[in-house]
């Protein structure tokens, strides 16, 4: 164990890496591939539009030169979206055309229905000045044979789904979805819906950190509570070995009843590094047998924070994600508060006063309330021995940031 306390960054530095991508790739069909990781790029093997197409209900006509008088041309055919022409149009000719349609050889602009009215049964009168190119869409302006579409490590979004669809592609190369085995510990620790006895609270580890990896697209098995026994504790350890990763919160203390670092080195070993940070000084990493095993604290607030500092990054890497871009914007602190010796991560919300963005803290930072968490929009990030008064400028990390 690790007496002397490192930064946030040295933390991440060192956790990120020892890991890699842990899962094998396969294809899945686009109608289940949402929000799945791609393991290969995609490249088009067909241009977009594959021809030139009208992008207006009207007429595609056959001009040569720009014109800013009335013209008259002949309708000499009807091309529905779908159908294709085998007759050129000639100079002064038409053709009537639809939306999606594929423009006839020779026509060089397109004009919307409204803009015409008709001077006989086949010929028609432009009231608009005429500009060349107008309203096609040409083959291949939007995409090339061979161009990449989307990278490797793309989540694929309803967009990039439509994309892949749009040219003709059915199976996409995904990663399999990340598997994390997460478990608990704590006798003390009881189901919601059930009476609390004396000494008992209720188990929101278990709920939030499940809702957490599901919302970032994990597969999460739910090993339950583990009792506050080191056989109870390397059982479940060994279960869990059989996944993925492992997320435990708790027990990684030196107390007569935190057994999960015993247990986990046991089974495989563990590093446990004091983070310069709070909430959430204590974080746990190692490997039950070669499964890698993320151990956050038992505070809900301190898992919160370290669940998305340490533990999320980490994931993703395994699950062939690219690492997160998380940036701070600088906003207007509405406070005052004193950091000491650790970096804080302040529970935080955004206001607008007289148009400029302003940050409000909860008024409450424990590391056990979770209703700061509810009420807040990000993290400010404060750096140790900062004194924050109203006025101040200082780093916002929206929790959007790390959805990405």
């Amino acid at each position: 164990m690790h007496s002397q306390l490192i930064t946030v960054e040295q933390a991440q530095e060192k956790l990120l890496s020892q890991l890699s991508v842990c899962v094998q790739s396969e294809s899945c069909s686009l109608r289940v591939a949402s929000w799945r990781v791609l393991s290969e790029d995609i490249v088009s093997r067909i241009e977009s539009p594959p021809a030139n197409l009208s992008m207006m209900d009207g007429y595609a006509l056959a001009t040569g030169i720009d014109s800013s008088s009335d013209q008259i041309f002949k309708v000499t055919q009807r091309i529905p979206a779908g159908s294709t022409s085998t007759e050129p149009l000639k100079t002064g000719q038409a053709a009537r055309i639809f939306t999606g349609a594929m423009l006839p050889e020779g026509a060089d602009t397109v004009v919307m229905q409204e803009m015409t009215h008709n001077e006989t049964t086949d010929s028609i009168r432009v009231n608009i000045p005429i500009k060349l190119k107008q309203h096609i869409r040409y083959k291949g302006e939007e995409i090339q044979v061979g161009q990449t579409l989307l990278k490797a490590g793309s989540r694929l979004s309803p967009a990039a789904i439509g994309l892949c669809a749009s040219v003709g592609i059915a199976q996409l190369p995904v990663y399999r979805t990340l598997s994390v085995a997460l478990l608990v510990t704590g006798s003390e620790l009881i189901e919601p819906g059930n009476p609390l006895a004396s000494g008992q609270i209720y188990n929101s580890n278990l709920y939030l950190l499940e809702s957490l990896l599901r919302a970032h697209g994990f597969n999460v098995v739910s090993m339950g509570v583990v009792a506050d026994t080191l056989t109870d504790t390397v059982s479940r350890l060994r279960d869990a070995a059989d996944f993925d990763a492992i997320i435990s919160t708790g027990g990684v203390s030196v107390g007569e009843e935190d057994h999960v670092r015993n247990a986990v080195t046991q089974l495989g070993h563990i590093d446990s590094w004091r983070v310069r940070m709070k909430p959430g000084k204590p974080f746990t990493f190692g490997r039950v047998f070669e499964t890698p095993f993320f151990g956050l604290p038992g505070n809900p607030v301190a898992a919160f924070t370290c669940f998305h500092l340490f533990a999320l990054p980490a994931l993703r890497r395994l699950q062939g994600l690219p690492d997160m871009a998380v940036q701070a914007e600088p906003v207007t602190a509405d406070f005052e508060f004193a950091v000491g010796d650790r970096r804080e991560y302040l529970r935080a919300r955004l206001i607008t006063q007289l148009g400029q963005r302003v940050a409000q803290i909860y008024p409450n930072q424990g590391s056990a309330v979770l209703a700061s968490t509810v009420w807040a929009e990000g993290f400010i990030q404060v750096q140790e021995g900062t004194t924050i008064k109203p006025g101040d400028r200082v780093a916002f990390i929206p929790f959007s940031q790390f959805r990405q």
